[in-house]
C-alpha cells in the first residue's frame, strides 16, 4: 500500500470519532447532528483538500453562484455527509433504527432470475453502505463488495467492514486485474456483485459528459457487464428525513445496450445511462452527492 494521506487521517482519526460515539449513547443522535455544525464549520475553515475537492463539484452544479455561496454550499454538503456517517454507526448498533422504503417498477423482482449473477451498481452519493444490509433482492444472495482498501485507519477500525457476521465479501480493487477475474466468476456463479460507478480507484476509464463538462469514469462495471451480459441495478440510498431512507432501485439489461461490435461503444452507451440517472439525483438532492474528487481534471 502506498504513503498514506496525512489530510485523510485528519478528517477521521479516531478521537473524533470516538468522541462522536460517545455523543450519540449518551445525548443522542440529535445531539451528534448539533454538534456537526460546529465540526464541520472547521473542516470549511482548514481543511484545504477537503473543501478544494468538494468545490470541483460544487462549482459544477452550481455553476453560477459567487464564490461565498459555493464555500456555503460546501458547508451544508458536509454537514449532510457528517450526518450520514453518524447514521451509518447508528445503524450498525440500531439496524432497526432508521425506516427503509423501496422505490422501483412494478415487477422489479419479477424481472430478476434468481439463478443469475446481477450488479448493483452504487455512488458516492447518498448512503448505500446503509442501504445494502436491507435490500430484500440480496437475502439469497451472496454479495461481492469491489472496494479500495481503506487507507484511513482510524476510520477503518471504527466503521470497519470486517465483521464476521456478514453476508458479503470483499474484493480489493488494488489487488491483481483489479478484482475483475474474481467478480466475473462470481457473476457466472450467480452471485451479487457492487461496484463504484463514480470512482475509478487506478482501474481504465472513459471519458464522457457529466454536469456539462467532460469528467473521467471506471470501465469496470460496464465491461462486466457486457461481457457476462447481467443486468445492473441502479442504487441510490436518499436520506429523506431524520429517521427516514429511501432506497432507489432502477433495473438496465446490459444486453439492451450491445449494440456493437466495438465493446468501447457499449460500455459508453452504459455509461451515458448511468450518467443520466445520477444527474437526475443530483438535480434533486444536490447535497448528498459525495464524489470529492475532481473527476473533471484528468
Amino acid at each position: 500500500m502506498g504513503k498514506k494521506d496525512s489530510s485523510s487521517r485528519k478528517r477521521g482519526n479516531r478521537i473524533g470519532l470516538g468522541f462522536f460515539k460517545f455523543l450519540i449513547r449518551t445525548m443522542g443522535i440529535n445531539s451528534a447532528y448539533s454538534f456537526l455544525k460546529v465540526v464541520t464549520l472547521y473542516y470549511l475553515l482548514f481543511d484545504r483538500e477537503a473543501v478544494t475537492n468538494a468545490e470541483a463539484y460544487m462549482k459544477r452544479r452550481f455553476p453560477d453562484s459567487s464564490k461565498f455561496n459555493i464555500y456555503r454550499h460546501i458547508y451544508k454538503l458536509f454537514i449532510s455527509q457528517g450526518k450520514q456517517l453518524v447514521d451509518r454507526y447508528v445503524y450498525q448498533a440500531k439496524p432497526d433504527f432508521f425506516e427503509f422504503t423501496e422505490h422501483h417498477e412494478d415487477g422489479f423482482y419479477d424481472m430478476l432470475q434468481k439463478n443469475k449473477g446481477f450488479i448493483i451498481l452504487t455512488s458516492h452519493f447518498g448512503n448505500w453502505q446503509i442501504g445494502l444490509g436491507k435490500l430484500k433482492l440480496l437475502k439469497s444472495k451472496k454479495l461481492n463488495i469491489l472496494m479500495k482498501k481503506e487507507i484511513n485507519d482510524s476510520v477503518e477500525k471504527t466503521f470497519s467492514y470486517h465483521d464476521n457476521t456478514a453476508t458479503f465479501k470483499v474484493v480489493f480493487s488494488d489487488e491483481e486485474f483489479g478484482g475483475i477475474l474474481e467478480l466475473t466468476k462470481a457473476l457466472q456463479n450467480g452471485e451479487a456483485v457492487s461496484v463504484m460507478g463514480d470512482r475509478a480507484y487506478g482501474s481504465k476509464t472513459l471519458k464522457a459528459e457529466f454536469l456539462n463538462e467532460t469528467a473521467v469514469f471506471p470501465v469496470t462495471p460496464y465491461y462486466l457487464a457486457t461481457t457476462v451480459k447481467c443486468p445492473i441495478i441502479f442504487l441510490y440510498v436518499i436520506k429523506s428525513a431524520p429517521r427516514k431512507y429511501d432506497v432507489y432501485m432502477k433495473k438496465v439489461d446490459a444486453a439492451d445496450y450491445i449494440k456493437s461490435e466495438h465493446k468501447k461503444e457499449n460500455i459508453k452507451l452504459l455509461l451515458n445511462e448511468y450518467i443520466k440517472e445520477l444527474e437526475g439525483f443530483i438535480k434533486k438532492y444536490p447535497y448528498q452527492c459525495f464524489i470529492f474528487k475532481d473527476i473533471w481534471k484528468f
